[in-house]
């Protein structure tokens, strides 16, 4: 009697995870049975997973977790949707994809488009030791790669917590970022935050942007608008330009405030300056309209252009009506059509409407 297939204990970044259609499943075992010989630990669904309600949870973190994801290869890969997810999954995880054939056929559907450029091991002259000893060193070389990224990864990352409990601003961000990394098992929200925290006390200005984040999401801590819009504003102080487009937004949804327009203009010309095309198309409505600010039609224009010459939809509208009624500018209704065009391309309603106004007048 054969010695039945037993898991390999499995840490994360030391497995391989092996996708497979059902049918295939002997082969599976066989592979496996030969990888875990040479040792090589794997992940195979029908042994592994456990028995839950929501199977595909583990799965998930097996490939999130390996070190690469080998794909077995026959016609019914083709038509397996589970390979099909793991293999979008393995490739959005970003990890190494290792393709193992066991027949000759054309990869379709998802296949094809992940792995038809990947170096493949070919099998197809039979599941023997050759191929099985092929693919093994593969294997082991990409485990020992990792293992050694990794002692280098902690032993950086040693340095960085002693950096950030001596008081490091710039430790204290890099701990946080990598405690709120999703794709990360050190996934820890309200760790992040209390780092986030502790960098943006110290006036690290994306540490007060990412912990306001936290507190709109609530993520890592409970949820609270008010706290939100205080580090938002800690953080467009502090010259961070995301945060100072959001501040002036804010400032802009306070209703009856002609200030806070005035002050809000100020934050989104902070903004633009620093490349922000949502904060100077913001700034050139305000022209638009005087709100906040003088009406300035010509200043308008050129803030409008140089939005709709990044691609701003909006911009390129506002543009394209400023163009064809003078404002800022003569009259241009062929401008002003061209302008209209692509906006609606970008699928902006009130510019498809223009086209219409603009294409009938030119009959």
């Amino acid at each position: 009697m054969e010695e039945p297939i037993r898991s390999a204990a499995i840490t994360p970044m030391n497995h391989v995870f092996i996708s497979y259609s059902n049918a295939d499943r002997a082969a599976v075992d066989t592979i496996c049975s030969f990888l875990e010989s040479v040792g090589v630990p794997c992940w195979i669904a029908h042994r592994d997973e456990p028995a839950a309600e929501f199977y595909q949870t583990p799965i998930v973190e097996a490939i999130q977790s390996a070190v690469a994801c080998v794909f077995v290869l026959t016609r019914n890969s083709n038509r397996s949707r589970d390979v099909a997810n793991e293999v979008h999954l393995a490739f959005r995880s970003k990890r190494i994809l290792v393709p193992f054939r066991l027949e000759k056929f054309q990869l379709g559907g998802d296949l094809l488009y992940y792995l038809d450029r990947v170096q493949t091991i070919d099998a197809t002259a039979g599941l023997n030791e050759v191929a099985l000893r092929q693919l093994g060193d593969v294997l082991k070389r990409l485990i020992g790669e990792a293992s050694v990224q990794k002692q280098e990864g902690d032993q950086d990352w040693r340095a960085c917590e002693a950096a950030a409990m001596r008081g490091d601003a710039e430790a204290r961000y890099r701990l946080a970022v990598h405690y709120s990394d999703e794709q990360s098992e050190t996934l820890r929200p309200a760790e992040a935050v209390r780092w986030f925290r502790a960098a943006a006390e110290q006036g690290h200005a994306e540490s007060a942007w990412k912990l306001a984040l936290a507190y709109r999401s609530g993520n890592g801590v409970v949820r609270s608008e008010p706290e939100a819009a205080r580090w938002i504003q800690t953080a467009a102080k502090l010259g961070y330009a995301p945060a100072e487009f959001a501040w002036g937004q804010m400032l802009l949804q306070e209703r009856g405030e002609s200030a806070n327009a005035r002050e809000a203009a100020v934050w989104f010309d902070r903004a633009a300056a620093q490349g922000i095309t949502d904060a100077r198309y913001n700034l050139a409505l305000l022209y638009l309209n005087g709100r906040g600010v003088e009406r300035n039609y010509p200043r308008a224009l050129e803030a409008m252009r140089e939005c709709a010459g990044a691609g701003h939809a909006g911009a390129e509208y506002y543009l394209a009506w400023m163009l064809m009624h003078g404002y800022g500018a003569p009259a241009d209704h062929s401008e002003a059509l061209l302008w209209a065009e692509r906006a609606a391309g970008q699928g902006h309603e009130m510019a498809r409407r223009l086209v219409r106004e603009l294409g009938s007048e030119a009959l």
